[in-house]
C-alpha cells in the first residue's frame, strides 16, 4: 500500500478529495491532507509520502516551490499537480520537475481516480526494478542463487523488455523457450507479524527443498522474493496434480525447517514468457483466498471468485448486535468479496468499535489485526460480543442482562434514557427502574453515569482530546455538566485526573 498527500488551500478541494475517492482500491493506504506547501514538507518530515497531490498557487509556499523541494528531498515521490490556471510557464514548471500529470480544475474525479492508479502502477514496476537493480548493484552478480532470483523477479514485470533481458542473462542463466508449460507459486507467509527471523531464511529454505532429493519438481526453476515479502516460484513442464503435490511437499518442508505456516497460490499453466507477469497475478490472488479458506492451504487459482466487491456502505448500515455481527460473517464467507483489504479494513472498524464500547484497553493494532482471516476474526469480534451479550451476574434477570447490554452499545448516544432502554427491553419505564435496582443494587441512571465516566477517564489518559471533545464522545451536551459528574464520581476534576495519569 502506498501513501498520498493532498495540498489544496480550499478545505472543500481538500475534504472532497478525500471523502469522495475509493482510496483502498487503488492500492493507497493513508491519505493525509494540508493547506499549503510550507505545512506539506513538515508533514513530509515524519510521514512517507509515495504520491504528491497539490495545488499550484497557494499562500506561504506554492505548488511548484513545494514540488523543487520534494524533488530534491525526496527524489522518488511521484507528483501530480492540481490547477485552475492554464499557464504555460507552470506547465514548462511542471515538465522540468518531471511531474506525472498536470490536471486543471475544475475537477473530474474519475480523471484523478485514473491518473492516480496509472501512478501507482509505476510505482509498484519501480519497486520490482528497483529490486532488481538492488541485487546488480550488491556485487553478488555472480552469486547463482541471486542471480536466479533476480531473473524470477524480472520475469513477472508487466514491461519487461525480452530482448535485453535475453541478451543479459541467456545463454549461462536462463535458456527457457518463448514457449513452454510455465507455472508460478506465490509462497505467502501467514502471521508475517509474527514472524521475527531473517527474510532471506525462507526463500534459503525454498532453494534448499527444490535443490534436495525429495522435490519432485524439475531442477528447472527460478525463486525471487518480492517488495511485499511474498516468494514468486517460476516452474517449467510441471503441471497439474504433480505441482500441486509438490507445493504440499514444500509448504511441509518450510514448516519443518522454520515452524514457519505458509500458504501457496497456484497460477493456471501459461505457454509463453510474456503470459508469466498475468500467472503471477492470478497466484497472489489465489494466495489471498487464505483470508477466506484459511491460513496454511494450497490454493489453486481455480478457487478464486470472479471479481465482486464488498458493496458500498453496506456496513454502515448494519446495527452492532451479536445477531447483525453473525449475519456479516455468513455474507462475507458466502461471497468471498475480491477487495479483501477493503473488507478487512471495515472489520478492524468493526473489533474497534466493539473493543471501545466494551471498555476494553486491548486494541490489537491494525498491522496485527491484518494477519488473521476471516475465521479467525469472527471468532475475535464473536468472543467479545458473546461476553458482551452475556454481561452481569447469573442471577440477573434476562431483561436486565439486555438493558446493560444497549446501556454499553448507546452510552455515547446523547439521546439514551430509561425510556429508550425501557422501549428496547420492553418493559414500562417504572418496572425497569424497580427491577434494574433489585438485579444490580444501582440505578439506571447511575449505571449510564458509571460506564460514560469510565469511558471519560481511559480517553483522559489516552488521548490528547480536549474537554467537549471527550464530552461528545461520551453522549453528553454540556462540559461544565460532565465536570461536575465527573468531580462527584472520581473526587477530581477532568483536569486534575489526566495530569495525576500522564501518558
Amino acid at each position: 500500500m502506498f501513501n498520498l498527500l493532498i495540498v489544496d488551500d480550499e478545505k472543500l478541494t481538500r475534504e472532497g478529495l478525500f471523502e469522495n475517492i475509493n482510496w483502498p482500491d487503488m492500492n493507497i493506504g493513508e491519505v493525509y491532507t494540508a493547506p499549503d506547501g510550507k505545512e506539506a514538507l513538515a508533514l513530509m518530515l515524519n510521514k512517507h509520502i509515495d504520491i504528491l497531490l497539490c495545488d499550484v498557487k497557494m499562500p506561504h509556499m506554492d505548488g511548484i516551490e513545494l514540488a523543487t523541494n520534494v524533488r530534491a528531498g525526496y527524489p522518488d515521490c511521484k507528483i501530480i499537480f492540481l490547477s485552475g490556471y492554464s499557464d504555460k510557464e507552470y506547465l514548462k514548471s511542471a515538465i522540468s520537475l518531471k511531474a506525472e500529470s498536470y490536471i486543471e480544475k475544475p475537477i473530474d474525479i474519475s480523471e484523478i481516480t485514473n491518473v492516480i492508479s496509472e501512478t501507482v502502477t509505476q510505482l509498484q514496476n519501480d519497486n520490482l526494478k528497483k529490486q532488481s537493480n538492488d541485487l546488480l548493484l550488491s556485487g553478488l552478480v555472480e552469486s547463482f542463487p541471486l542471480v536466479k532470483q533476480e531473473i524470477a523477479l524480472a520475469l513477472v514485470l508487466p514491461d519487461l523488455d525480452y530482448d535485453s533481458f535475453r541478451a543479459k542473462y541467456s545463454p549461462l542463466y536462463f535458456t527457457w523457450d518463448n514457449s513452454s508449460l510455465y507455472a508460478i507459486l506465490c509462497i505467502h507467509t501467514d502471521k508475517k507479524s509474527l514472524y521475527n527471523k531473517d527474510s532471506r531464511d525462507l526463500i534459503n529454505a525454498i532453494y534448499t527443498f527444490l535443490e534436495s532429493s525429495s522435490n519432485p519438481l524439475p531442477l528447472d526453476f527460478f525463486a525471487g522474493q518480492t517488495a511485499g515479502g511474498d516468494i514468486a516460484l517460476l516452474i517449467n513442464g510441471t503441471t497439474g496434480n504433480a505441482l500441486e503435490s509438490a507445493a504440499a511437499l514444500l509448504r511441509e518442508a518450510i514448516a519443518e525447517k522454520l515452524q514457519l505456516s505458509v500458504t501457496i497460490g497456484i497460477s493456471p499453466v501459461c505457454n509463453t514468457l510474456r503470459e508469466l507477469p498475468r500467472a503471477y497475478r492470478q497466484s497472489c490472488k489465489a494466495a489471498m483466498q487464505s483470508f477466506y479458506l484459511g491460513t496454511g492451504q494450497i490454493i489453486t487459482f481455480k478457487n478464486v471468485h470472479r471479481e465482486k466487491t464488498l458493496p458500498e456502505r453496506y456496513f454502515e448500515t448494519l446495527s452492532i448486535n451479536l445477531d447483525s455481527t453473525l449475519q456479516v460473517f455468513s455474507f462475507l464467507e458466502k461471497e468471498q468479496f475480491s477487495d479483501i483489504e477493503n473488507v478487512r479494513k471495515h472489520l478492524y472498524t468493526l473489533y474497534k468499535s466493539m473493543m471501545e464500547r466494551t471498555l476494553n484497553n486491548n486494541l490489537m493494532s491494525f498491522e496485527d489485526f491484518e494477519q488473521y482471516n476471516l475465521g479467525e476474526i469472527r471468532e475475535l469480534i464473536l468472543e467479545g460480543m458473546r461476553a458482551f451479550q452475556t454481561l452481569g451476574n447469573d442471577l440477573y434477570d434476562l431483561k436486565i442482562k439486555e438493558a446493560i447490554h444497549f446501556i454499553l452499545w448507546n452510552y455515547n448516544n446523547c439521546d439514551l434514557s430509561v425510556k429508550t432502554i425501557a422501549d428496547h427491553v420492553g418493559l414500562s419505564q417504572n418496572y425497569l427502574c424497580s427491577l434494574f435496582k433489585q438485579n444490580t443494587n444501582v440505578t439506571v441512571n447511575d449505571f449510564i453515569i458509571q460506564v460514560r465516566m469510565e469511558k471519560v477517564k481511559k480517553l483522559l489518559k489516552g488521548t490528547d482530546l480536549r474537554l467537549y471533545e471527550i464530552t461528545e464522545k461520551v453522549g453528553i451536551t454540556d462540559p461544565n455538566y460532565m465536570s461536575a459528574l465527573f468531580k462527584r464520581c472520581c473526587g477530581q476534576t477532568p483536569s486534575q485526573y489526566r495530569h495525576s495519569h500522564p501518558r
